[in-house]
């Protein structure tokens, strides 16, 4: 008999927030936590239990003027199986950088918000 269990809670919050016309900032963070056993062998065998945390955050600025469109940003990700990676991403040109999964997606338009909704 092989009995296994895995359970996985998230918590996070994003916001944008524009200082002045022409300036906006947006910050984030995520909180994970992990917990899950595999068991072989019947009840009375050792379960091999696992507990991991993970997090990160995030600070970005967006400064449009004219047609000059400026971003850059920062971000710390945490990974209890991977170790922590800071990540810079300066960008400068009419083209925003949009990452999700593997993929890197640029985006030609000047809003792109939060919650992977481009308009």
């Amino acid at each position: 008999m092989f009995d296994t269990h895995t359970a996985r809670n998230l918590i996070m919050a994003t916001t944008s927030v524009q200082v002045v016309p022409g300036l906006e900032v947006s910050g984030g963070g995520r909180y994970e936590h992990e917990d899950g056993y595999t068991q072989s062998g019947g009840a009375s065998a050792p379960r091999s239990q696992s507990t991991r945390d993970n997090g990160g955050a995030f600070i970005e600025g967006r400064a449009t003027y004219q047609r000059l469109f400026v971003s850059g940003g920062a971000g710390f990700e945490h990974n209890a199986v991977f170790g922590n990676a800071e990540i810079l991403l300066p960008q400068t040109r009419d083209e925003l950088p949009v990452f999700g999964g593997d993929h890197h997606i640029d985006v030609h338009q000047r809003h792109v918000y939060l919650k992977r909704i481009v308009r």
